[in-house]
């Protein structure tokens, strides 16, 4: 299996100011807001991975009240079904973010519009989302939003991995973990440059590059 590398999202602008609308709108608030998950690895950490459900850390309630007020989005109250705990590992299915809001889309007005946003409190992962050395930004019209640096997206995975938040080990949470941990790996600690030399034609040695 080949494996590209990339020194840019794959996702364009457009697409990233649109999946970025709820963030923006808590940033504008003056709550503060770190993007998790998939759109942390595909904007900042250029991963090409499909972009699900967007993920922030927050602090859950006023960050909830925010997106409803300003976007078409509304809370579920029922627990979300992607959370539960695999049946044959635990009938009783506890979900993995107990403390966690689950916001859908009702009215889209953009096909990149995300179909469901889950805020996250920030201490579920360990997280300190008032600490910028702990984050970065996009140099865009997105800059006021802040996004896990690499080392800090690592130890937060693997802190909780680690130390279960929710007191013990949920797998289809530990899935997902090892998922994000091994983009990282992948993409962001090469071995080797990304691109080769370049040669001129004058020389005669030929140059690969290996994955």
């Amino acid at each position: 299996m080949v494996t590209h590398f990339y020194d840019s999202s794959t996702e364009s602008v457009e697409t990233q100011d649109v999946r970025l609308k709820p963030a923006r709108a808590i940033s504008d608030g003056h709550i503060p807001c770190l993007v998790w998950a998939e759109d942390a690895l595909s904007f900042v950490h250029f991963v090409p991975t499909c972009l699900f459900a967007l993920q922030l850390l927050e602090h859950v309630h006023d960050a909830c009240s925010t997106v409803a007020t300003m976007l078409p989005y509304i809370q579920i109250g029922e627990p979300n079904q992607a959370w539960l705990e695999h049946r044959f590992i635990n009938r009783a299915q506890p979900t993995c973010f107990p403390n966690s809001v689950h916001l859908r889309l009702t009215k889209r007005q953009h096909e990149d519009d995300p179909e469901a946003i889950y805020i996250h409190p920030q201490s579920f992962f360990s997280m300190d989302i008032r600490n910028h050395n702990l984050s970065t930004n996009l140099p865009s019209t997105n800059s006021q939003i802040r996004f896990p640096t690499r080392t800090a997206f690592l130890d937060s995975l693997i802190d909780t991995l680690l130390d279960p938040p929710i007191g013990f080990r949920h797998w289809k949470l530990t899935q997902s973990m090892e998922v994000y941990i091994g983009y990282l790996i992948t993409y962001t600690l090469r071995a080797y440059p990304v691109y080769c030399p370049v040669v001129s034609s004058s020389q005669s040695t030929s140059l690969s590059y290996r994955a």
